[in-house]
């Protein structure tokens, strides 16, 4: 055997350990955290064994993204350096922060062969999981710690597994507006399985939220320019959004619940309920925000300011569920606009992408985002591993121009056929 030959084999073994690995950080999206740390490892280290680097760093200098995740860096170093004191949990947010970046970043590094890899594996793990649910709910399956906590209402896990089952209901609604034929007939029965999964076995008002304004976002995405078609999709989400609200008596019952509570919240009392919480939060948060809106308190500082300011039965929470007051109130304005033009450029990229990745994308985006302002879904790694993955991933999938090799399209010829679906 040639050197050649010798190297060209290294080559497509080091290709299939980042395709496996990206299509592992997919399946990991619906497993405990643990396993969504070690699939970024692994991606870094699949990554770092398979060399070119430098396109990989171009590639993600070249995207939209990159000087929003520096100047996010940049901030929250900042704000490290100007706080007059350490704080226990500046360690942890520090790291908090750093994943969102380095999620971000190794998504966007991906050929758009290795983040179809990454979809793929989304898709896999959620139909394996959306079996495993239907068989516990019919009683086929004992009850065993891991279902159980990732159906339960009241567990992040169960709240990752929404938002991630909304965007990929999200990008199968973006593929089955422009898609023909059995592609559509796919893209339908994903979505059909999502809602399904979302609104019987997980039930999060977040999920379903993000998905009808992950609708909007798909509207004015794929029919802008036309008026016309924009308002009757707008229309056609508004009557879909109302068929929810009446058909659902759940989702109607959970609804009025929380306006209950912040109605509760805003006459002033306080309550151990979701959204009394939350304006809780939303108050006392801004006011750190507002007290020092230069500097901010400094990374890790909620903890210590939030239990200062609320009552005893309020001290137990560690983060204020609404990631651009979070960063507001560590590193001030500038920390929060850091943030918000970081979530933003990910819907910025996507909207300059016309086709259907493009479409997809930006839902995801748009869910993304409003997750993140109801709940803490970037700085909470259970949410955030698995969200800002695929986000980034379908950015990466969606972005134009992107240059195959002849030999990375031979190496993935199996991998083509399996992601079909996924293609316009």
């Amino acid at each position: 055997m040639s050197t050649m030959q010798k190297t060209t084999g290294w080559q497509v073994v080091r290709q299939r350990i980042v395709l496996v690995m990206a299509m592992f950080w997919g399946l990991a999206a619906f497993l405990p955290v643990g396993m969504n740390y070690l699939a970024l490892v692994l991606m870094l280290l699949a990554l770092l064994v398979h060399g070119g680097l430098a396109q990989r760093l171009q590639r993600v200098r070249s995207h939209a993204v990159f000087w929003p995740m520096v100047i996010f860096v940049v901030v929250t170093l900042a704000a490290l350096a100007l706080q007059d004191r350490m704080y226990p949990e500046t360690p942890a947010n520090l790291m908090h922060g750093a994943r969102i970046v380095l999620t971000l970043a190794l998504a966007l590094s991906l050929t758009r062969l290795e983040a179809r890899a990454a979809v793929v594996g989304v898709a896999g793990a959620f139909l394996g999981v959306a079996l495993m649910l239907a068989s516990f709910h019919a009683g086929l399956l004992p009850s065993h710690g891991f279902w159980m906590h990732l159906t339960h209402p009241s567990t992040n896990k169960s709240i990752s597994a929404a938002i991630v089952c909304s965007m990929l209901a999200a990008a199968a609604t973006s593929l089955s507006v422009s898609a023909r034929g059995w592609h559509r007939v796919m893209a339908m029965l994903v979505f059909a399985v999502a809602l399904l999964v979302i609104f019987t076995a997980l039930e999060q008002r977040t999920a379903v939220l993000g998905y009808v304004l992950s609708l909007l976002a798909i509207a004015i995405h794929q029919w802008r320019g036309h008026p016309v078609k924009l308002g009757a999709g707008v229309l056609a989400v508004s009557v879909f959004a109302a068929g929810l609200y009446t058909a659902m008596p759940e989702l109607r019952q959970r609804l009025d619940q929380g306006a209950t509570e912040v109605q509760s919240a805003l006459d002033g009392k306080v309550e151990l309920a979701s959204w009394n919480i939350r304006i809780q939060m939303i108050r006392h948060t801004s006011d750190m925000m507002w007290e020092k809106p230069v500097t901010g308190w400094g990374v890790g500082a909620w903890n210590t300011q939030w239990r200062e300011r609320v009552p005893d039965m309020l001290d137990g929470f560690n983060m204020p569920h609404n990631d651009l007051l979070w960063m507001g109130s560590q590193a001030g304005l500038p920390g929060a606009l850091a943030w918000l033009v970081l979530m933003l450029s990910t819907c910025w990229a996507a909207w300059r992408e016309r086709h259907w990745a493009g479409r997809a994308a930006f839902a995801l985006g748009v869910i993304a985002t409003f997750s993140a302002l109801v709940n803490s879904a970037t700085r909470d790694a259970t949410l955030g591993l698995p969200m800002l993955w695929l986000l980034g991933v379908m950015l990466a999938y969606a972005r134009s121009g992107e240059p195959q090799s002849a030999s990375a399209a031979s190496r993935g010829a199996s991998l083509e056929d399996a992601g079909a679906a996924l293609q316009r």
